[in-house]
């Protein structure tokens, strides 16, 4: 009755790992030669397009002038065509600007969403509809929460040339025309570490339902450290039957993260979709994009291949990182650069994700890997502050499934899915009020959530013994009922049970 674990890594579906694992089975120790040898290359060829570099920034808009003078397309150009890289529109991109709203160009390098865009009303359309009155609503509101610290994140901003100077609604208007521009609203969001974030609201101004996607954008998981050194070790050691590999001097499996600066707003819009953040005391046209708003992420996404700015560096030589130098030059000769501050070189234990990832004992027995204690105590947290008033508003769920899919990935797997009904409906729902069935559902998942163990991916010893689950349904005389058997471990019995399905439930599926 033994079944393979959902668990266990699989081999990573793109070839670039597969070129990597041969790579690192023909040069083994030698690979920081080799690449030596490739980072001269790059720099050759960032030198050799400087002239057509500097054709390009005369042609750069207003907007890339002030926030990414420094991002290099005809680099992205020259290596987008020696890779056949699929987004063509990158480097054009950084010289004219990413749209704010309307269609935003097939990348390629995410999955493609099914549908048209017919139904969308046209951002002309919509900017010129009701687009007074709306400023003038927005004039009649008092200042918004946090407003002290939306200013000073603001005038911070403006210093670093991500926006324009504030202006009056009049100085707008000469700018765009009356009734032609559709101001933002900001608010602040506070992280577990205190710091705060101001967040440009798109989606409640409806920006982003002007935007139209083409595709979806999708997230690496931690599991890519356990199967791409799965796959290495398969490479190198095909052959090996013993419990555990030969050892190798030259190897140490180690993982270092870098973070790139102002990510968002290092990613200027279109001078034409220019968005206007509205306050009391005037507004400013932002020339960085936006945070919260659907194109801004799909740009940064597709110049990192990743939804986030923190960058991973899996290293296999015990005495060279290979792969963080190679990271840190190619992002400094596109244009934007690691914080060194936020710089952590490989090492046996890393921090990625929300997740604590040990690749220490890689080699003998396998990776393990489990959520953060902060991780774990700003869901309780979260969960404790919706139990105790009985609500939840839709930020919070919306919030509150990103933090519990981050956390239930690493450990419990598809574990938190039986509270998505409630979440849901919460997060797209009217109504933020918690009735007794809903309370006891968090309840249940807060337990879960303390309950999050270390979960270790062997790729030498036998798998660990599991828990196994039978369930069935059925349906008789209009009633559906739902059984279940749980084969525990000896000595455990296994232990079973049946209950009828309510109608209630089904509706909500």
């Amino acid at each position: 009755m033994r079944l393979p674990s959902p668990f266990d890594p699989k081999p990573w579906p793109e070839a670039d790992i597969a070129f990597l694992c041969e790579t690192l089975r023909v040069w083994g120790p030698d690979l920081p030669l080799l690449a030596q040898r490739q980072r001269d290359a790059l720099k050759g060829i960032s030198k050799a397009v400087a002239p057509l570099q500097k054709a390009l920034s005369e042609l750069l808009g207003g907007s890339a002038k002030k926030v990414a003078p420094q991002k290099n397309p005809a680099f992205i150009a020259a290596v987008t065509a020696l890779l056949r890289w699929p987004d063509l529109t990158q480097a054009q991109s950084f010289v004219l600007g990413f749209p704010v709203v309307g269609d935003v160009p097939y990348s390629g390098v995410f999955r493609a969403l099914a549908g048209t865009a017919d139904d969308m009303e046209d951002p002309a359309e919509w900017l010129q509809r009701e687009g007074a009155s709306v400023v003038d609503d927005l004039l009649t509101k008092g200042p918004p929460k946090d407003h002290d610290v939306i200013l000073k994140v603001t005038l911070e901003e403006i210093q670093k040339g991500f926006c324009s100077p504030l202006m009056s609604r009049a100085e707008v208007d000469k700018r765009f025309g009356r009734g032609r521009w559709r101001p933002l609203e900001r608010f602040v969001i506070t992280q577990p570490d205190g710091k705060q974030r101001v967040i440009d609201n798109a989606r409640k101004t409806g920006h982003n339902a002007h935007t139209y996607m083409l595709e979806t954008i999708h997230t690496v998981s931690v599991d890519f450290v356990a199967s791409c050194v799965r796959d290495v070790f398969r490479t190198l050691f095909s052959n090996c039957s013993d419990a555990v590999p030969p050892p190798c001097d030259w190897m140490a499996v180690r993982l270092g993260t870098d973070d790139l600066p102002d990510a968002y707003r290092g990613t200027q819009s279109m001078m034409t979709n220019s968005a206007l953040a509205w306050f009391p005391y005037g507004s400013q046209a932002l020339d960085g994009c936006l945070y919260w708003a659907s194109q801004p992420a799909s740009a940064f996404s597709a110049f990192t291949a990743a939804y986030f700015d923190d960058e991973l560096s899996l290293e296999f030589i015990r005495d060279a990182d290979v792969c963080q130098g190679g990271l840190h030059l190619v992002f400094s000769l596109m244009g934007s650069p690691p914080q060194p501050s936020k710089r952590f070189w490989a090492s046996a234990d890393r921090c990625y994700l929300g997740t604590s990832v040990h690749v220490g004992s890689a080699n003998s027995l396998g990776v393990r890997v489990q959520p953060k204690i902060s991780s774990v105590q700003k869901v309780c947290a979260k969960l404790d502050a919706a139990l105790e008033s009985a609500s939840l508003s839709r930020d919070e769920a919306g919030k509150l499934r990103g933090d519990l899919q981050w956390l239930f990935a690493s450990c419990n797997g598809s574990a938190a899915r039986f509270a998505a009904p409630v979440l849901q409906r919460c997060q797209y729902g009217d109504n933020p009020r918690l009735d007794q069935r809903d309370l006891l559902v968090l309840r249940a998942l807060r337990e879960m959530a303390q309950m999050a163990m270390p979960r270790d991916i062997f790729f030498w010893a036998p798998p660990q013994p599991s828990t196994l689950v039978y369930t069935d349904a059925s349906f008789e005389a209009n009633k559906l009922r739902l059984g279940w058997v749980v084969f525990a471990q000896p000595p455990l019995k296994p232990i079973g049970g049946t209950c009828a399905v309510p109608q209630a439930v089904l509706e909500e599926w």
